[in-house]
């Protein structure tokens, strides 16, 4: 793999900022009282049980779980976009985040024994985990997109530029090909580079 296309740094930390937009979101929530649990607590709760959740350490333990994890599926969301590509993204960013939430939140911590007595069990908070996880989702795949993939177009422009330098040569006779110029066009915005090829005499035979 070329280690110029290799996007890894981007993509974990796209998943630590879609960790922190939804981590302020679930304190908002929980500092209105509409939460109980708040989301560094259940991470911590794999570790340590009890009160040792709520300590200090506890919250550190929750929060590196938590970064961890948010790394992980921004990796997971990156190889999936360059999988199938980065056309409605915001809709795969979203699919990633919420199949992690239905995975970890809905089948593990409501499953197995280390977690299920802290797990939410109102209705209301599992849709406030669910906007929490849409939010990460989102906020993952943004970054992603515009970070990792607006660069693509530019590096395949950039060799069909010069694939056409090279057809230009390889098609005209030596003695046409000294006074050959290649002149990028001067205009609004960033244009293909195939469209912006002039030459300075007209060529022999046509390309």
């Amino acid at each position: 793999m070329d280690k110029s296309t290799d996007n890894f740094r981007i993509w974990v930390i796209a998943g630590i900022a879609g960790v922190i937009t939804r981590d302020i979101f679930s304190l908002i929530v929980n500092l209105l009282g509409l939460s109980k649990t708040f989301i560094w607590n259940i991470a911590a709760d794999i570790f340590v049980h009890g009160k040792e959740v709520y300590t200090f350490w506890g919250h550190i333990l929750g929060f590196i779980t938590d970064i961890t994890i948010g790394a992980a599926l921004g990796v997971a969301t990156g190889l999936f976009l360059e999988w199938r590509g980065a056309k409605d993204y915001l809709l795969k960013g979203a699919g990633v985040a919420l199949i992690a939430w239905l995975g970890f939140i809905g089948l593990i911590f409501h499953n197995i024994p280390q977690t299920r007595s802290i797990a939410t069990e109102d209705a209301f908070s599992s849709m406030l985990s669910f906007l929490a996880h849409l939010l990460f989702g989102l906020a993952t795949v943004w970054i992603i997109h515009k970070y990792a993939f607006q660069k693509v177009p530019q590096k395949k422009e950039a060799r069909e530029y010069r694939f056409k330098q090279h057809l230009i040569l390889r098609h005209v006779p030596e003695a046409a090909k000294k006074p050959i110029r290649v002149i990028p066009a001067r205009g609004k915005g960033y244009k293909h580079p195939a469209k912006l090829i002039k030459v300075s005499r007209k060529l022999s035979p046509k390309i």
